[in-house]
């Protein structure tokens, strides 16, 4: 009998085939295909595509796991690009057809190249331009009679930008002036300055001429930022332009007449700078209805302030610029490129991302003669056939290439630290995922979307970029909009709704438009904004099958009926501001616009937006009047002056506490750089920074910074006394300027204290003070960061001078050397005890003002002392003779042990830079180059040719172990050495303080050992031989840079702490000239300045970290100083 299998059934094949088709989709739906694209770090691979990986089933954990959700949507893009600036079109045209053609189809091909659909151009001259130009320098021609592109836009710009256009049809042009004509400005120049009001009408009416002329060449404008970084003043061209100048500049004039001239599609964005300032966009986003969003550039502030704008205001916001400069390295400003403003602006609500320049040559340009000169390209065209490919070619490209215009954001998270992720839903529905990993090692990450997962190994410091389809698309067959009819009012708004169908259409972007905008004017989102009495159609398009679908818009005339004005009242200092808040009935009337006045504007003015300004004390009303209508409100307002804190003046002799400034506020009783109080005590809705004093119950004024300052009413008694300040701070070099009714009374020069809770008091005796009530005392801060806690005059007796002595009476000195004098005032409690130095003959010998002598040339010279009181004098003789030295020019320091020679470790510019051994080459760098100075009794002064700096052992002492360091020459032996011959070639060392060995710790030959000082046992570490590399002593730099210039208490030059401004505090006025070198010689900046007594500053956000050196040249003689930008 045989065995047989039984045939399935019907039913059981019913029941199968369901199965089977599951086990089919589930298959085919694990095995999605995915494309990645990559860039690492190390630039092996450069938007390279790799092997396609496919989707399974996600199963197990990985802690660096990155989750898509297309279900949740955010922004929609709008692109990606660069600024191409008239110098990148110079550039550009001049290069052969064939590879120009070549070049542009890389930048902004859709399909071939990196599809950068967004470019930002200049209207007229940006800092990247050969020169700076507007189209109408036709001063006072306010109708635009001589408007005209004709110049660089029309012969390099516009004819780049046609062939962009054949390239990619869909390109969006982002246009941005950086400066007006010079005649609108206040101080008629390209550089800073502010837009006069009086060309408002202008200088809208130019950009409106400047729509007319680009439309004329073909050429449609997307969106305009009306000041490109308005508060910049020093970009060659630049204006400043603040949050109030800009919004009613834009609803005043720019808004109004570009909606009457049918330009009201055009985008007007707002702001175009820095992350650090958000109140800026917020004030000008929420009260214009004209603007579409606000732009942002991340030289200062953190990203997450797009965010905010965002939330706050409910508007649009795109990133506008980040530069790459010539001094960076791939790896780096790729990484912090992708993670701040890729990925970071991107997730932070940014419709567009750009980097800053398309193209430059090979020598950074062209530029303005302020402009900057580090800015790298996209490209960098380095002849006419050939090009080459910077860092931001492919910061821009990772994302580019892959998010189509009118992709939505999706959700994407990240489970661990070091892997960033954004993603985005492309209109065809495909998805595209841009991973970074910031770590130092490679990481597999898991990527998850819905029920399915995969791996992919990511290398440190490199992205990747995943392309993957979601299925077959589905067609749009229909859309409808809701309301089909309403009715607005002039200057109201009505939304409207679409409704694609089906609604899983994969593509359900949509496009609006007006029939006349002249009535009604439609934006991206569906919002009808009233123009003027009349009707249009409001017709939706489908991006999909242009399928098409209409609202009738009635725009209406709304009277206005009346006004209220709040606050109703109020009280504030001279110098303060009050914001008042007009509210027109009805709500949707359609002209809301009032305007403002003052009864008494010596008392107090009202701008354009209702903001009152406190001028003198009075009394005055400010009325809001309709512009429809003529109707009324007013507000009463009383205007306070300066008062002492607590009602009663100060009194003098006697304390001052430095939280009891006066009231007045900002601008008024004091001045402090911040709105709010950091240290939140005491005055706490004040800006000054007050905060509590560790273990008692006072109050200290903190947080201070160069050119705050703190003023207190006083009744003083006529009379001498001494001040004492109690402060403290962890620097050194700050300083406190006391005045009495602008007057300087005497700089406290505040010393470190070693905590800012360890209080020190510095006493200044001898201060006159002039008698009288009321009187103003003031506190000027100089170079900031220290704690302020009082200020004590005391009355002291006078004790007149009767003698002076000096000593030594004579001395001899070598050429070049220095010898230090001391006056003792007799009696030893007089009064006033200051002395000035002075030479009988400064071509033989100087003094400076602590009695210091130094020796110029063989001869003598007499020193004379002279009191301050009773003009007393005593005198000291000098000699000095020519100086010798075994030892001429500069040598390498080489250990016997180690064959290595001394070395100012990290190149270091401070006083106590460590010393260390390291490996020289070809006579090694001027940190490694030491000339021997004698000190005229036979030991040597061991002098660094790179900081002019002197070897010495630190803290003055006499151990073993303690290490050396470069230090500023004190009268010390410490900075002095024996150097002895062991007749071997090589020598000794001794320190002559400590009669230690210049040594290398624990006999090390390794780089970096550290050099100290210890016992002498004739081992091969304390043993030096000298390779002379310099037979003269020349100067650390090139001869065009004059040698560093000390003491020069009348010139401060550092660089900020945000190191993006060249601080200069000086007292001098008048026109100077400042250049930086970099340390070979080579100017880098140079800026022509108007000082006025006060700190003036420079950008050099854009220099790269390294040493420089500043000189001032000004009508007083020439100032030079190193300074380090980190």
């Amino acid at each position: 009998m045989h065995k047989t299998t039984q045939k399935p059934t019907n039913r059981v094949i019913a029941l199968i085939m369901p199965v089977i088709i599951m086990l089919l989709l589930i298959t085919k739906t694990n095995a999605q295909s995915v494309t990645p694209w990559m860039t690492t770090g190390d630039q092996t691979k450069l938007i390279q595509q790799q092997t396609a990986v496919n989707f399974g089933t996600n199963s197990g954990t990985n802690p660096s796991t990155v989750t898509v959700n297309a279900g949740t949507t955010y922004q929609t893009m709008d692109g990606f690009g660069y600024t191409l600036t008239e110098g990148s079109c110079e550039v550009i045209s001049g290069m052969a057809a064939t590879q120009q053609n070549q070049l542009l189809n890389d930048l902004y091909n859709p399909t071939t190249g990196l599809n950068a659909n967004v470019i930002r151009i200049s209207i007229g001259a940006s800092d990247l331009s050969s020169s700076s130009y507007s189209y109408n320098e036709t001063s006072g021609d306010t109708n635009m009679n001589n408007f005209s592109l004709n110049g660089p836009d029309l012969t390099y710009l516009i004819p780049i930008i046609k062939k962009i256009q054949l390239i990619n049809p869909n390109i969006k042009i982002l246009a941005t002036p950086w400066s007006p004509p010079r005649w609108m400005k206040t101080n008629n120049s390209w550089v800073g300055g502010n837009l006069q009001t009086q060309y408002y009408a202008a200088y809208a009416k130019y950009f409106v001429k400047y729509f007319d002329a680009m439309a004329a060449q073909g050429i449609s404008i997307w969106g305009i930022t009306p000041q490109n970084e308005p508060e910049n003043p020093n970009n060659e061209p630049s204006m400043l332009m603040n949050s109030t100048e800009q919004k009613n500049f834009i609803n005043q004039q720019l808004g109004p007449q570009m909606a009457a001239a049918g330009y009201g599609n055009i985008k007007i964005i707002a702001f175009d700078h820095n992350c650090d300032n958000t109140a800026y966009p917020i004030d000008v986003l929420n009260n214009s209805s004209y603007v579409d969003g606000a732009a942002f550039h991340l030289y200062l502030g953190n990203i997450s302030a797009m965010s905010t704008v965002k939330t706050q205001t409910n508007k649009n916001v795109y990133f506008t610029e980040q530069y790459t400069g010539s001094g960076g390295n791939f790896s780096g400003d790729f990484g912090w490129h992708m993670q701040n403003v890729v990925i970071g602006s991107t997730t932070n609500w940014a419709k567009t991302v750009l980097e800053w320049n398309a193209a430059n040559n090979s020598s950074l340009g062209p530029h303005t003669p302020g402009g900057c000169n580090s800015c790298l390209g996209a490209v960098t065209v380095t002849s006419s056939t050939t090009y080459t490919k910077n860092v931001a070619y492919y910061i821009i490209g990772q994302i580019s290439k892959f998010v189509k215009p009118g992709a939505l954001r999706i959700a994407s998270s990240s489970t661990s630290g070091s892997i960033l992720s954004v993603g985005f839903k492309n209109p065809d529905g495909s998805i595209a995922l841009l991973v970074y990993n910031s770590g130092s090692s490679s990481n597999t990450i898991k990527v998850v979307s819905g029920s399915s997962a995969f791996d992919y190994a990511v290398p440190a410091g490199s992205a990747v970029t995943f392309n993957w389809s979601a299925g077959a698309p589905v067609a749009v067959t229909g859309v409808s909009v809701s309301p089909t009819t309403a009715s607005v009012g002039v200057n109201s708004t009505q939304q409207l709704t679409a409704t694609v169908a089906p609604s899983n259409a994969t593509n359900q972007n949509v496009t609006w438009s007006s029939s006349n905008t002249a009535v009604a004017t439609v934006n991206s989102s569906g919002l009808v904004t009233g123009v003027s009495a009349g009707t249009a159609t409001i017709t939706v398009t489908t991006q999909d099958g242009n399928k098409t679908a209409t609202s009738a818009i009635t725009v209406t005339i709304v009277a206005v009926t009346g006004v209220t004005v709040s606050p109703a009242s109020a009280s504030i200092f001279a110098g303060q501001t009050q914001q008042l808040t007009a509210t027109v009935s009805p709500s949707n009337a359609s002209n809301t616009n009032v305007t403002w006045s003052s009864s008494n504007t010596a008392v107090a003015t009202v701008n354009s937006s209702g903001l009152v300004t406190g001028v003198a004390q009075g009394t005055a009303t400010i009325t809001a009047t309709t512009v429809s209508g003529s109707k009324t409100a007013t507000s009463s307002f009383t205007i306070q002056g300066q008062q002492p804190y607590g009602g009663t003046p100060a009194s003098i002799p006697g304390i001052i506490q430095a939280e009891n400034y006066d009231l007045g506020g900002q601008n008024v009783a004091y001045n402090d750089n911040e709105t709010a109080n950091q240290g939140g005590a005491y005055r706490t809705s004040e800006g000054v920074d007050v905060t509590g004093i560790s273990g008692t119950s006072g109050y200290t004024v903190g947080w201070t910074a160069n050119g705050e300052w703190l003023e207190y009413t006083a009744n003083v008694t006529a009379g001498t006394y001494t001040i004492d300040a109690t402060v403290s701070t962890i620097n050194s070099g700050k300083q406190l300027r006391i005045l009495l009714d602008g007057t300087v009374l005497t700089t406290v020069s505040v010393p470190n204290t070693g905590s800012w809770d360890t209080f020190q008091t510095v006493s200044i005796p001898n201060i006159t003070f002039a008698g009288g009530n009321n009187k103003v005392l003031r506190f000027e801060i100089i170079g900031g960061d220290f704690n302020i806690d009082k200020i004590e005059v005391k009355s002291v007796a006078v004790v007149p001078v009767t003698s002076v002595a000096v000593s030594p009476t004579s001395a001899s000195i070598l050429v070049g050397n220095t010898t230090q004098l001391t006056a003792t005032v007799s009696p030893t409690n007089a009064t006033n005890k200051n002395v000035t130095w002075s030479s009988s003959n400064t071509s033989v010998a100087t003094v400076n003002s602590s009695g210091l002598v130094s020796g110029v040339a063989a001869g003598s010279a007499t020193i004379t002392v002279t009191t301050a009181d009773g003009a007393k004098t005593a005198t000291s003789a000098i000699t000095v003779t020519a100086s010798s030295t075994g030892f001429p020019g500069y040598y390498n320091i080489i250990s016997r042990n180690s064959n290595k020679g001394l070395d100012v470790a990290d190149n270091s510019t401070s006083s106590g830079g460590r010393i260390q051994q390291y490996d020289i080459t070809s006579g090694g760098g001027s940190n490694q180059r030491w000339k021997f100075v004698s000190d005229g009794s036979g030991n040597y002064y061991i002098i660094v040719k790179s900081t002019g700096m002197y070897l010495a052992v630190e803290n003055n002492g006499t151990g073993d172990g303690l290490k050396v360091q470069q230090r500023t020459l004190a009268a010390s032996n410490e900075f002095k050495w024996t150097v002895t011959d062991l007749g071997t070639g090589y020598y000794k060392i001794i320190n002559l303080n400590s009669g230690k060995s210049l040594d290398v710790e624990n006999v090390s030959t390794s780089n970096g050992a550290n050099i100290q000082v210890w016992a002498y046992t004739g081992g091969l570490n304390q043993q030096w031989q000298f390779v002379q590399v310099e037979s003269t002593a020349k100067k650390a730099l090139v001869q065009t840079i004059p040698a560093e210039e000390e003491n020069q208490n009348d010139m401060v030059i550092f660089v900020s702490s945000s190191n993006d401004y060249l601080k200069i505090d000086t007292n001098h006025k008048g026109n100077a000239t400042v250049e930086i070198f970099s340390v070979e010689g080579i100017s880098v900046l140079k800026k022509n300045m108007n000082f006025e007594g006060s700190q003036a500053e420079i950008e050099i956000s854009r220099l790269p970290k390294g040493i420089y050196v500043v000189r001032v040249n000004d009508s007083t003689g020439t100032y030079t100083k190193k300074v380090l930008k980190q």
